[in-house]
């Protein structure tokens, strides 16, 4: 009886030590990965470091630009401007046309008790609210929501859309700040032909793709291959709907809508 009674013992606490041994490794796994974080970053701040005190020298030894380099410069932030505001003004006409789309859906949308408004999927296991969030069976019966109403798979697409388009409103504001910035530094004074590489160079590396397809075709950065760019913005089609990969929770069924 008494081995009977530690062999029991034994088995109920062997999840319990499995537990433990995995946490152990859990544990020593985040050690070793924040290590090598720290190695990699300390690696990328001398690399940085190098470069920065490379380039410092060569704008030490660089001469000032002439006013034909400045002009050339100062009418390509211009042609870059004009494309980011017309940018800008493209984005702000997709953002009301999707929003408005968006508050339609929501009108008619299944209020729940505490307010939210929710939309089920197409083969009716699912129901998510207007951000995304996965409502569980413990809060509400997808069954309680009627038919008629539109379907997330409706609405997800253009959820997904605002959030593109809003990410790129951001990036072309940012990348409009750094243009007034390289106006700055060329009212600051006397500025070498160095820097003024380094400004265009770096004007061209982080241009968005909503700029760069503005440009003239015959433009260098119009040339420039968007794998290069630091800063990157998804092309969108005002006509054409967006994954719902990567939505909260959402498994699509066997037949997605829109």
């Amino acid at each position: 009886m008494l081995r009977q009674a530690f062999d029991r013992s034994r088995l109920a606490d062997e999840p319990h030590i499995r537990e433990r041994i995995e946490a152990d490794k859990r544990r020593k796994r985040d050690v070793i990965r924040q290590r090598h974080d720290r190695e990699r970053k300390e690696e990328l701040d001398d690399k940085s470091e190098a470069a920065a005190s490379v380039m410092a020298m060569a704008v030490a030894s660089s001469p000032p630009a002439s006013a034909q380099q400045i002009a050339a410069f100062e009418a390509d932030l211009t042609t870059y401007d004009a494309a980011t505001v017309d940018a800008l003004m493209t984005n702000t006409r997709e953002l009301t046309r999707v929003r408005a789309q968006m508050d339609a859906m929501l009108a008619q949308a299944f209020v729940m008790d505490d307010g939210r408004r929710v939309f089920k999927t197409e083969d009716g296991t699912q129901v998510f609210d207007e951000f995304g969030v996965e409502v569980g069976f413990n809060e509400l019966d997808p069954a309680e929501i009627p038919d008629s109403i539109p379907r997330w798979e409706e609405y997800a697409p253009l959820l997904t859309l605002e959030s593109e388009l809003e990410q790129e409103r951001e990036i072309l504001l940012d990348y409009q700040q750094q243009l007034d910035e390289a106006r700055e530094a060329l009212v600051e004074g006397e500025i070498t032909e160095a820097e003024l590489e380094e400004l265009q160079a770096r004007l061209i590396k982080n241009m968005p793709e909503a700029v760069r397809e503005r440009l003239p075709g015959d433009h260098p950065a119009a040339q420039v291959d968007a794998t290069v760019q630091a800063v990157a913005t998804p092309s969108i089609s005002p006509t054409s709907g967006p994954s719902l990969d990567g939505l909260s929770g959402f498994s699509p069924p066997s037949h997605p809508g829109v």
